[in-house]
């Protein structure tokens, strides 16, 4: 009989990769973490380390070129069974979750953070990522998922206070997005 797909194996069937694209995606995994077979994720990676203090901002070019490459969906070229890291790829998303945080931008932060942790963190041990040399550490993955999970416990207070008051969201349209959403949710 066959057995369930367990772990990296349910998130390749999930996103819809070739089959056997599972197997090159664990097997570079296990054997290349830091992708150093690969000539852009090698390349991606010594820019991260090189500017450790412009990472984010290297998550978001990167993404933007593998999105570029991949007629606008970052997603597929990073779990490209033919060019595979999972660390290099979970780290961008990251990086990418913490772009949208520093820009007000809530909603996109949490959602592009359940993607990380669904799609990525879930299916590696933490000593995958704190045992490589991308810029993932499972220490800042849970401070940022502690303080996403706080504000969101504070947004739908806020959002729901000011729905039962009747109060006008401002004109900012950071605030409009982000607490207009989460009434939405509740209404």
């Amino acid at each position: 009989a066959d057995n369930p797909p367990v772990g990296a194996e349910v998130l390749f069937r999930v996103v819809g990769t070739e089959p056997g694209a599972n197997d090159a995606l664990t097997k570079a995994l296990y054997t290349d973490p830091n992708c150093s077979n690969s000539p852009r994720w090698s390349v991606w990676l010594a820019r991260m380390q090189e500017a450790p203090d412009r990472a984010i901002f290297v998550g978001q070019e990167i993404a933007h070129e593998l999105g570029s490459a991949f007629g606008g969906n970052a997603l597929p070229a990073m779990l490209d069974p033919e060019d595979p890291c999972m660390l290099g790829a979970a780290t961008v998303v990251f990086m990418l979750v913490f772009a949208a945080w520093l820009d007000g931008r809530f909603l996109l932060a949490l959602s592009t953070f359940a993607a990380l942790h669904d799609q990525f963190l879930t299916h590696m041990h933490p000593h995958f990522y704190d045992l490589n040399g991308w810029p993932l550490r499972d220490p800042e993955i849970r401070s940022l998922k502690d303080n996403l999970l706080f504000n969101v416990r504070k947004f739908r207070s806020l959002a729901i206070g000011r729905t039962m008051s009747s109060q006008v969201l401002s004109d900012d349209p950071l605030e409009r997005e982000n607490f207009g959403e989460f009434v939405k949710q509740w209404e």
